[in-house]
C-alpha cells in the first residue's frame, strides 16, 4: 500500500479534516450547554418526568379517599351548615327548656291556684295583636278551664303602654278581672284612657272607685311590672305576647300555639314535652 503521508498534498487535507471534526465537537458541546438537549430528548425527558410524578399520585388517590382542601368552598359550606344546625339545635333546646316562672302577688289570675296546668302569659293589653292572640289561646284551652290557672304578667312595650296593666290590676283587685279581660281582648283598635275607664266601668267598677284604687296601688303595680320585665329577660322573652304552659314556652320552636291543647293534654297525662 502506498504511504499517503509522503504525498505533499495529503498532509494539508488531513489537517483540514481534523480541524473540521474538532469544530463540530465544540459547536455541539456549546449548543447543548446553552440550549439544553435537542427537542426530541427534551420531550422524552418531560414525558418521563410526568409519568414518574403521575404514578405515585394515581396510586395515592386509589388507596386514599379524596380530601377537600381547607379553602374549598363546598367544604366550608358543609362545615358552616353543620355549625348552623348545631346552633339551631341548641336554641331549640333552650326554648324547650322548662322554665321556673312563679306568679307574683300582684299578677292577675283566672282559675284555682293549685290547678295541674298553669298558663303564664307575658302580654301588653294595649297591643292589639297581643289581645287577639291571648283570646284565641283562651278559647283553644277552654276545655281545660277547670284544670288550669291563667296568670297574666304585664310587659308594656313602652312606658305609655303601662295603662293597660294598671287598669287590669284594678279589675283584679275588685274580682272582676275575667270580665274586664273578656271586654279588653274583644275590643279592636286603640285603647286610650277614656276607653279603659269605660271598660272597667262596664265590668262593675265605678270611676271614683277606680281613681281611689289607682292612687293606693300604683307603687305596687309599677313594682310588679318591673319584676315581670326582669323575669321576661331571664327566660328570653323580648316582646309580648309569650305563653308558658307549666314552664314550657308554647309560642316558639319546638312548640307551636296551634298545638297548645294537645300539649296541655300530654301534661295532664304526665307525659314530658319534647
Amino acid at each position: 500500500m502506498k504511504d499517503l503521508t509522503k504525498n505533499p498534498l495529503m498532509m494539508p487535507l488531513l489537517l483540514v479534516a481534523a480541524s473540521i471534526l474538532v469544530l463540530m465537537v465544540v459547536v455541539r458541546f456549546s449548543y447543548t450547554s446553552f440550549y439544553g438537549p435537542p427537542t426530541t430528548e427534551v420531550k422524552e425527558s418531560k414525558v418521563a418526568m410526568l409519568q414518574n410524578k403521575q404514578a405515585p399520585l394515581i396510586q395515592q388517590n386509589i388507596q386514599k379517599p379524596l380530601k377537600r382542601p381547607k379553602n374549598d368552598i363546598i367544604a366550608q359550606t358543609i362545615v358552616k351548615t353543620d355549625e348552623l344546625k348545631e346552633i339551631r339545635a341548641l336554641e331549640a333546646a333552650q326554648l324547650a327548656k322548662r322554665h321556673t316562672l312563679l306568679p307574683q302577688s300582684g299578677d292577675p289570675k283566672i282559675g284555682r291556684t293549685n290547678a295541674p296546668l298553669t298558663l303564664i302569659v307575658f302580654t301588653d293589653p294595649l297591643c292589639a295583636p297581643c289581645r287577639t292572640t291571648f283570646q284565641n289561646v283562651r278559647d283553644t284551652l277552654a276545655p281545660f278551664k277547670r284544670k288550669m290557672v291563667i296568670v297574666e304578667k304585664f310587659l308594656p312595650q313602652t312606658a305609655g303602654d303601662a295603662d293597660g296593666g294598671i287598669f287590669a290590676r284594678v279589675a283584679a283587685a275588685e274580682d272582676v278581672y275575667e270580665d274586664f279581660l273578656d271586654l279588653l281582648n274583644t275590643t279592636s283598635g286603640a285603647l286610650p284612657q277614656d276607653k279603659l275607664i269605660q271598660l272597667l266601668e262596664d265590668s262593675g267598677v265605678p270611676f271614683e272607685r277606680q281613681r281611689s284604687l289607682m292612687g293606693s296601688m300604683m307603687p305596687s303595680i309599677l313594682g310588679t311590672m318591673e319584676t315581670n320585665k326582669d323575669e321576661a329577660n331571664r327566660v328570653g322573652v323580648l316582646s309580648p305576647p309569650a305563653f308558658f304552659l307549666n314552664g314550657y314556652r308554647m309560642d316558639a320552636e319546638p312548640f307551636a300555639l296551634k298545638d297548645i291543647a294537645k300539649n296541655a293534654q300530654k301534661l295532664l297525662n304526665g307525659q314530658p314535652l319534647k
